[in-house]
């Protein structure tokens, strides 16, 4: 998922110290969660542990932490297909989610948007478990979703599933490295689907958030060839360009915009994947339909912060020539 560092394919821990600036935190957590602010003055003054693995699109985190306060404000929301909805259920401890005046605990879990503005504090230990996908993977699962806030009990049962599948997920992601990861994503996706049917959050069906959809999963199956264009995929659906361009604005994007995201999420998940070392960044570029090395690099610096070398070279520690 965009925004993700460095790749977890297998299961990881990583341990952040209570001595560290809140800046230093900051950066850490929101690597997992993008963008959120600690309220703790000048010193994190809590110890954070974070294990986490993911799967295709969709990050699984367990969080340990305690006397920690988070805030996601409103200059960091998402928008559009920058999106993502996450599911929370506190397994150890409880959280004031202050924003709606709502207690997590262990006899409920909560489901939010990016889109919305949300804060936590914990004033004890907590120990909690958080799943994390784009909005675009509910689209042809519950058509017209777009952001919300609940919480539900598990003495509900989609929300008695919901919890007890993220447990079993996180056990089986510490203890086995061979899992589909593709089948797992779909999975996840599908529960938190039922969960969102079942709690209050407003759903409207929208045949064309479905039609989009529908154009969206044409594009990720031909995102390798170099002639995808706006044209070939009106005529593929019997649009016209206009009306494809128009559906699209529709819903705050563009399609060659959103083709070259997808495109980019794909060379960036090919650059940390350290069995495609042999290929230079060059053949990615190639292979996710950049018509060359420049431009791919450019625009992989503006969404990324750095170029696809300097990026391969983090995500899996190469050393430095």
């Amino acid at each position: 998922m965009s925004g993700m560092s460095p790749s977890r394919s297998k299961w990881q821990v990583e341990e952040v110290r209570s001595d560290l600036p809140v800046a230093d935190v900051e950066n850490i957590l929101s690597s997992y969660n993008r963008q959120w602010h600690v309220a703790n003055n000048n010193q994190a003054q809590s110890h954070v542990s974070i294990g986490s693995r993911e799967f295709a699109d969709v990050l699984l985190t367990e969080m340990h932490m305690a006397e920690i306060r988070g805030v996601r404000d409103e200059s960091t929301l998402d928008v559009g297909d920058a999106a993502y909805v996450g599911v929370t259920h506190a397994f150890d401890g409880d959280v004031d989610v202050d924003s709606e005046r709502q207690r997590l605990d262990e006899s409920n879990v909560q489901i939010w948007s990016s889109r919305s503005p949300i804060s936590f504090i914990a004033t004890r230990p907590v120990g909690f478990l958080n799943v994390l996908l784009p909005e675009t993977c509910l689209h042809d699962r519950v058509p017209g979703f777009s952001g919300g806030y609940a919480v539900i009990g598990t003495d509900c049962p989609a929300g008695q599933l919901i919890a007890s599948h993220l447990k079993a997920v996180s056990s089986a992601a510490k203890s086995h490295g061979d899992l589909d990861d593709r089948c797992v994503a779909g999975a996840m996706a599908d529960v938190i689907a039922n969960l969102i049917r079942c709690s209050n959050l407003c759903v409207q069906p929208d045949l064309r958030y479905a039609r989009l959809a529908e154009i969206k999963r044409f594009i990720a199956d031909n995102l390798k060839r170099a002639e995808l264009s706006p044209r070939a995929i009106a005529q593929e659906f019997g649009f016209s360009v206009r009306s494809l361009h128009k559906l699209f604005s529709e819903h705050g994007g563009s399609v060659m915009r959103y083709v070259k995201e997808q495109r980019l999420e794909g060379s960036a998940k090919d650059l940390r994947d350290p069995i495609l070392c042999s290929l230079s960044v060059t053949e990615i570029a190639f292979k996710w339909a950049f018509s060359d090395s420049a431009h791919f690099s450019n625009a992989f610096k503006a969404k990324y912060g750095r170029s696809p070398s300097s990026y391969r070279k983090e995500r899996l520690n190469l050393p430095t020539r």
